[in-house]
């Protein structure tokens, strides 16, 4: 089960620490390697490309899910979009990773804690016993 949990917040890290936006293609591409990006056209057509380079004055790569080859001139590009850091989403996420942290390690330690002397245990057997708290 720990396992589980590690895998699920390792996910939700990953999605919680990036944002899609508008990039350069001539920056961008060269510089990041991105795995696909989202490109509009003059058309207004938007297409996934995976693997995308850029090769002169072009955008290529390959059309996601059809594994066909595509190449896109730069002059008839609109926008393209990335997934890219996203550095306030991170420090939320760890400053909200900490808060919880420390709350389920209180809340453990509260739990856990043992009775001191001069306590009454939460269950009193003896029905003879004066100071049983009522329930």
């Amino acid at each position: 089960m720990p396992i589980r949990g590690l895998a699920i917040g390792l996910v939700l890290t990953g999605i919680g620490c990036t944002s899609i936006r508008r990039v350069q293609p001539l920056q961008f591409i060269p510089q990041h390697r991105p795995q696909f990006v989202w490109v509009t056209t003059t058309d207004s057509d938007v297409t996934l490309v995976v693997a995308p380079r850029i090769d002169g004055d072009t955008l290529r790569g390959t059309v996601a899910g059809l594994q066909e080859p595509v190449a896109i001139p730069l002059t008839d590009i609109l926008s393209v979009k990335a997934k890219v850091p996203d550095h306030t989403k991170t420090a939320i996420l760890f400053t909200g990773g900490v808060v919880v942290g420390g709350a389920v390690t209180y809340m453990l330690t509260q739990r856990s804690g043992s009775a001191g002397p001069g306590t009454v245990p939460a269950v009193c057997t003896d029905p003879d016993f004066d100071s049983c708290p009522n329930p």
